[in-house]
């Protein structure tokens, strides 16, 4: 029997068919960041910023490598030809605040998971920690984030928000103690010189 002959003999039936095949044509379920991680630059493992709020991060004084390496793994499998805006906010001590946005693009025939995105973020010198948040948001997918532990485990959220705090390692010892003896030597000189 033809389709058209189907649908003109049974109109319930041409409805039941035409609802399957448009709830297959639907979007699939929005892709997931599961967690954020993050590293300084050449230390390792990375820590998970859901597990750890309000961290301090101790970066190196080398200006190239006073940055974080973070890590968000995104889950779930979409159709090819799936894209989404990955935004991450930084709100600085200062209020100042930094957005940066990074596609996400499902390769064919799919985007299996888990894929992981990597980003960095230099930070200024502070030799006192600065606090700073960091909002993570999936622009196209509601919702973006599966709570993975505590009280509100299993709660899905449209986007999340990480705290955690930068500082530069203060002067080594070493360091000190040869300032400390130049500026020795500069007195004992100037006492040389007056007697």
């Amino acid at each position: 029997m033809r389709l058209p002959t189907l649908c003109k003999a049974s109109p319930l039936l041409a409805a039941l068919l035409l609802l399957i095949v448009s709830s297959g044509v639907a979007d699939a379920d929005p892709i997931e960041f599961s967690n954020l991680r993050a590293t300084p630059v050449g230390d390792f493992p990375a820590t998970d910023l859901f597990r750890n709020p309000g961290i301090t991060f101790t970066l190196s004084p080398v200006a190239e490598q006073r940055a974080l390496v973070f890590l968000i793994q995104l889950s779930d499998v979409v159709p090819p030809g799936f894209t989404d805006t990955l935004q991450i906010t930084f709100t600085s001590p200062r209020d100042t605040t930094s957005v940066q946005e990074f596609r996400v693009t499902a390769p064919d025939p799919g985007l299996e998971p888990p894929f992981i995105t990597a980003f960095s973020h230099f930070f200024p010198p502070s030799f006192t920690p600065r606090p700073y948040q960091l909002k993570v948001d999936l622009l196209n997918s509601s919702p973006d984030f599966r709570i993975p532990s505590g009280p509100r485990a299993g709660q899905l959220v449209d986007s999340f928000t990480y705290s955690f705090s930068v500082v530069n390692p203060a002067p080594e010892p070493a360091t000190l103690v040869l300032v400390g003896s130049g500026v020795a030597y500069l007195l004992a000189k100037r006492r040389r010189r007056r007697s």
